[in-house]
């Protein structure tokens, strides 16, 4: 059945289902990876294995509607190509599937100069995290680091940041650039870095070789040899410094520039949908291998779990307030939904349940807004 699905019929369907993407409403871009045994898919290859396994995978890029709570549109590619270079292929299809200036919100994996140009040229607005490395960001950190620490008129709230906003030009358009700065993310990150420089320092006195360039011992390290022949180093405190004052600061970018910083921290958390999502599609879907030898079989068999998917998160956005009021876990309600049977007397009568429904499976379907099944006279 899987390797029968044609995939034009799944693109025609994918341009009607994006019709219930809301009016305005940003779309949480994010990748994930499925492994496989397989050896008649071709797109299987080696790369980024999210999960840590030692196995070749394929990549998909999906669309989650953040105020719809949908999955809305995913497309698979080779397992070799980075997040960041598929970008461009994925919003490509937004013509086709009628998602024209579509607004993304998405983490620091899919930064590049040339994606957020691309983006702009094609009207899309963004919402995305930046890495603190870039020469920009950086300096921002070095500029404005004394206005936003312990100053009350930049705290967004109890339990939340500090931030404040910045237009920035440097790559040739304008876009909004939050800076944000959480005390509890400095200590965490010093401690973290102090613990880094312990363990390098110890690895390093017991080596006879120069470790290799790649394991980056020389970022907080001067390596050398000493007169003796032994290996020689002693902490590089400049780099030591200027990370310690980046420390509890992170930055997000934006082209909606209608929004509060308090807003694009909000909009950009809620993103974790997406993840929560790859989550459930591995896990509870059994998608976190393919279990197939083709690629017709596998694009399928990606496309129905896409459909179950879709169900099973309009389940979970309707019962949410129930689930949570009443502790119940989700897998409460499948179980108490698989209960239900049902019979037919004839070729052309109305199913009829087999039992009465129970209280709990009655308000399952009110919730959900399904018509009640029928129950013989």
């Amino acid at each position: 059945m899987f390797s029968e699905l044609r995939k034009e019929d799944m693109l025609l369907f994918f341009r009607e289902w994006m019709r219930v993407k809301k009016s305005g409403e940003y779309i949480a871009y994010d990748v994930t990876s499925f492994s496989s045994y397989g050896k008649g898919i071709p797109e299987l290859e080696w790369g980024y294995n999210r999960d840590r396994e030692k196995l070749p995978q394929i990549n998909m890029g999906m669309y989650y509607g953040e105020k719809s709570g949908l999955p809305l549109y995913y497309r698979i590619y080779p397992g070799s190509i980075s997040d960041k270079t598929h970008l461009k292929h994925m919003v490509s299809d937004n013509c086709f599937i009628e998602n024209q200036k579509a607004r993304f919100v998405m983490d620091r994996g899919f930064y590049s100069a040339e994606n957020l140009q691309y983006l702009v040229s094609e009207g899309c607005r963004f919402v995305i995290a930046l890495p603190r490395s870039l020469k920009y960001c950086a300096e921002l950190i070095r500029k404005h680091r004394g206005e936003l620490i312990d100053h009350s008129q930049y705290r967004l709230g109890n339990g939340l940041p500090y931030g404040k906003a910045f237009d920035v030009t440097e790559l040739g358009f304008r876009m909004r650039v939050h800076l944000y700065y959480s005390p509890e993310k400095a200590v965490l990150e010093s401690e973290s870095l102090y613990e880094l420089l312990d363990r390098q320092e110890r690895e390093l006195s017991m080596m006879e070789e120069p470790p290799d360039r790649k394991l980056r011992y020389d970022r907080y390290f001067h390596i050398n040899r000493a007169r003796d022949g032994k290996l020689g180093y002693i902490r590089n405190y400049k780099a030591i410094d200027e990370q310690l004052a980046q420390g509890g600061f992170f930055l997000i970018a934006e082209t909606d520039f209608k929004k509060t910083s308090g807003e694009i921290l909000e909009l950009y958390r809620r993103r974790d949908v997406v993840e929560k999502s790859f989550d459930d599609l591995k896990n509870e879907l059994d998608m976190k291998r393919l279990r197939c030898h083709g690629s017709e079989t596998a694009q399928g068999k990606t496309f129905v779990a896409f459909l179950a998917l879709i169900v099973r998160s309009y389940m979970l956005g309707k019962l949410t307030p129930m689930l949570r009021q009443n502790s119940y876990p989700f897998r409460k309600i499948l179980l108490e939904l698989d209960k239900i049977s049902s019979f037919t007397l004839s070729a052309n009568a109305k199913p009829l349940l087999t039992n009465p429904l129970s209280k709990l499976q009655r308000t399952i379907f009110e919730t959900l807004e399904i018509p009640i099944p029928t129950e013989p006279v």
